[in-house]
C-alpha cells in the first residue's frame, strides 16, 4: 500500500490549546456547514477533502474510517438535551452529528459518491482494522485507491472515564514524569494499491497485547539490520513511559534516531495515526537525509496494545 497524500488537525486539551489549530475551510466547505457543523466533524470533513485535493483526486473509491469514541462533545450535548427538555425539542442536527459514521457520509456527499463506505469504532485497535479493511479490498481487487480517516475528540468528561478505567492511576499520572496530554486529532491519508513515484509505503503494521514483550521486540530486532536506514517514532507520554515500556526494545545505540510525538499530537485512541503523520513529515523534511529508507511508529496505547507501523520510500 502506498500513501499519497495526508493532511492532519490536532488540538492539546492539557495543559496548552482550547481549540482546533484551524485553517480557513471555505474552499472546500460552504458557509452553512461552517458555521453549523461541530469542530471535530468539520474538521473531520475537511481533512479527508483535503487529502483529496492534494493527490487530486475527485472521488476515492473505498471511505473507511476508524474512531476511538466518535464526535464525542456532540454526543454530550445531545444527552444533555434529553435530560433538559425531558426527550421533547430536541435538535436533530445535534444527534445526526453524533453517530460515527456521520463524517464518512458527508464526505461521500461531497464527493459524489457512492463507494465502499464505513467506520471502524473499536477504540485502541482502529488503526489495525482500517488498514486490513483497507489492504483487503486491495487484496480482493474490488478497489484501486481508499480514503482512511480517524479522528478522536476529547472532552472534561473524559476525565472522569479515564480514571474510572485506571488510565488515571498511579502509574500512569502522578507527576511530570508521568503525565498524559490527552487530545483530539484528525489524520486522513489517501492511499493506492499500486506504486507512484514519491509515495511512502507501508510495508507492515502490526497490533500486539502490551505483555506481548518478547514479540514486540523480536519484531523491532529483525527490522534493525541496518541502523543507519531507521528511525523510530515513538508514542511515550512520559519519560517514565520511554523508560520502562519504548528504550528496553529498541537496539543500542540508536538515540541519535529516536523521535517523540505525543509531546506535540498528544494522546488519544487513534493516536498511532498522528505517529504515521509525523513518520511521513520527517520523510518529507528537506533536513532528513536521503539515507534514512525506514519509518519505524511504535505505540503503546495506554494499558491496552502496543502498535507497530513500518514505513519505507517507496522511490
Amino acid at each position: 500500500m502506498y500513501v499519497i497524500s495526508q493532511y492532519h488537525l490536532w488540538r492539546s486539551i492539557k495543559p496548552a490549546q482550547e481549540a482546533y489549530i484551524l485553517p480557513d475551510m471555505s474552499d472546500l466547505l460552504d458557509k452553512n456547514e461552517i458555521r453549523r457543523l461541530g469542530v471535530t466533524v468539520r474538521g473531520a470533513v475537511y481533512s479527508g477533502l483535503k487529502c483529496l485535493q492534494i493527490a487530486s483526486v475527485q472521488s476515492p473509491e473505498a471511505i473507511i474510517t476508524g474512531t476511538g469514541k466518535g464526535c464525542v462533545s456532540s454526543i454530550e450535548k445531545f444527552q444533555e438535551d434529553i435530560i433538559t427538555y425531558k426527550e421533547t425539542a430536541l435538535n436533530p442536527s445535534i444527534f445526526i452529528q453524533s453517530t460515527h459514521n456521520t463524517v464518512n457520509g458527508l464526505i461521500a456527499i461531497k464527493c459524489d459518491s457512492e463507494v465502499y463506505n464505513t467506520a471502524h469504532v473499536n477504540y485502541d485497535q482502529c488503526i489495525f482494522n482500517v488498514l486490513t479493511d483497507l489492504e483487503t479490498h486491495f487484496e480482493q481487487g474490488k478497489v484501486e485507491n481508499g480514503l482512511i480517516g480517524f479522528f478522536d475528540e476529547y472532552t472534561p468528561f473524559d476525565d472522569v472515564l479515564y480514571e474510572a478505567g485506571g488510565f488515571n492511576s498511579s502509574t500512569m499520572v502522578t507527576d511530570d514524569d508521568k503525565s498524559i496530554i490527552w487530545s483530539s486529532a484528525i489524520n486522513f491519508f489517501f492511499i493506492q494499491k499500486k506504486y507512484l513515484p514519491g509515495a511512502i509505503s507501508i510495508l507492515s503494521y502490526e497490533l500486539y497485547r502490551i505483555t506481548e514483550t518478547a514479540k514486540i521486540k523480536e519484531f523491532i530486532t529483525s527490522l534493525s539490520g541496518t541502523k543507519n536506514e531507521v528511525e523510530y517514532v515513538c508514542g511515550d507520554n512520559n519519560t517514565y513511559e520511554w523508560e520502562n515500556f519504548y528504550l528496553p526494545l529498541l537496539p543500542d545505540g540508536i538515540n541519535s534516531k529516536v523521535h517523540h510525538f505525543k509531546h506535540k499530537w498528544g494522546e488519544c485512541a487513534t493516536s498511532t495515526a498522528s505517529g504515521i503523520s509525523e513518520a511521513m513529515g520527517k520523510f518529507q523534511s528537506e533536513s532528513n537525509s536521503d539515507s534514512i529508507q525506514y519509518q519505524v511508529v511504535l505505540n503503546r496505547v495506554l494499558d491496552l496494545s502496543f502498535e507497530v507501523v513500518v514505513l519505507s520510500r517507496a522511490d
